[in-house]
């Protein structure tokens, strides 16, 4: 996956500094704030009971890692007759990590919470239809991605009376479908991230995204001959 991530990133880069021929070499900023408000899981047949796993030393809210607020920022560039653009898209949030002690100590939800900066990245693909005569567009798109960079940490695992220093980390790849209205530089959008569910297992999960953001172009526009 990190592969193919690498592959699409070059692509981005290369389409960038050499556009088609008569297009506009004018890449354009994104800022919005995106609302993603919980997961819907499709199926739990992959779910694992909870025996023979090691003992760890902390717990965290899936409530709080799936229900947050997040800085939208994207780098987009039109590149085939102001239908299709690519974009880079990362998304930013400080929230809960875990409750514990660092594994220093046995887990107990009185104990400290910790927080971490999480980041998001994702390449996508956006097409705009024709705009309405009132002005409004409608966009689709799809893109890949990793979500939850920034989650590593440090754990003791407890297996009989050993105990054993994990890393631990909840960053996953994720695809993602977009749907989007706008008008004038403004836009609102509904994503559905295909994830892990609540417990980070690998059962089929939607992670939904609402996003509203304003474009501009702080770049001088030139035309490329």
């Amino acid at each position: 996956m990190k592969k193919i991530f690498f592959c699409i990133t070059l692509l981005f880069a290369f389409c960038l500094a050499h556009p088609q021929k008569n297009t506009k070499l004018n890449p354009s900023i994104e800022l919005g704030i995106a609302y993603r408000p919980g997961v819907i899981e499709l199926s739990e047949l992959s779910r694992l009971p909870n025996l023979g796993r090691p003992y760890t030393t902390y717990a965290y809210s899936s409530k709080k890692h799936f229900n947050n607020l997040n800085l939208s920022i994207a780098l987009q560039q039109l590149i085939l007759k102001k239908r299709i653009n690519l974009q880079l898209a990362s998304y930013f949030r400080y929230n809960h990590l875990y409750y514990g002690k660092n594994a220093q100590a046995v887990l107990s939800r009185a104990e400290k919470e910790y927080k971490r900066l999480k980041y998001d990245l994702f390449i996508d693909g956006l097409y705009h239809f024709k705009k309405s005569k009132s002005g409004i567009g409608i966009v689709v798109g799809a893109g890949i991605g990793n979500m939850n960079y920034g989650t590593r940490f440090r754990d003791s695992v407890w297996r009989g009376n050993d105990s054993l220093e994990a890393v631990r980390s909840f960053r996953f790849f994720a695809p993602r479908l977009i749907v989007g209205l706008n008008k004038n530089n403004f836009s609102f959008f509904a994503i559905a991230h295909g994830t892990p569910d609540s417990e980070y297992e690998g059962n089929p999960t939607i992670w939904l995204e609402f996003k509203a953001a304003y474009s501009f172009s702080p770049f001088k526009k030139r035309k490329i001959n």
